[in-house]
């Protein structure tokens, strides 16, 4: 199990399918399918996560090259990112909305979703990372 990748499957996906081993599966216990979901942020001091149903800031896939993370996030500026946070959701019926994933909106690409529920520091993994202008590429610091 781990992230979906779009586009070339790099360090980062690796490390950050390592990472998604050792996390508890999240949301409902009696899950019929577990969902890796990631989140990429240019705060790499982050120590838990609020409920916010309307924001989608978790998606079901993951890109390293500065061009798909564009795509995903829709942000401006991709190369600020600091941190990639990891957890896994247990879910029924993916992707449709429930209580554990209120919100779910499709890019292109990628599901982004919301949480239903807080995280605390122990529900979720991260990983540094830096924009390598060279490769154009998020990697792992």
């Amino acid at each position: 199990m781990g992230i979906t990748s779009r586009g070339q499957r790099t360090a980062l996906h690796e490390q950050a399918d390592a990472l998604l081993e050792s996390l508890p599966v999240l949301g409902s216990s009696q899950a019929s399918r577990i969902v890796c979901l990631a989140h990429l942020s240019a705060d790499p001091e982050i120590t838990e996560f609020h409920v916010d149903a309307a924001h989608c800031v978790w998606s079901d896939t993951l890109a390293s090259d500065i061009p798909g993370v564009t795509r995903i996030t829709s942000d401006m500026d991709p190369a600020s990112y600091r941190a990639l946070y990891l957890i896994k959701v247990g879910v029924h019926h993916w992707p449709e909305p429930s209580e554990v994933i209120p919100t779910v909106k499709r890019r292109p690409g990628a599901l982004e979703c919301a949480l239903g529920f807080p995280l605390a520091l122990n529900d979720f993994a991260k990983l540094l990372v830096t924009h390598d202008a060279d490769t154009d590429q998020l990697v792992v610091v």
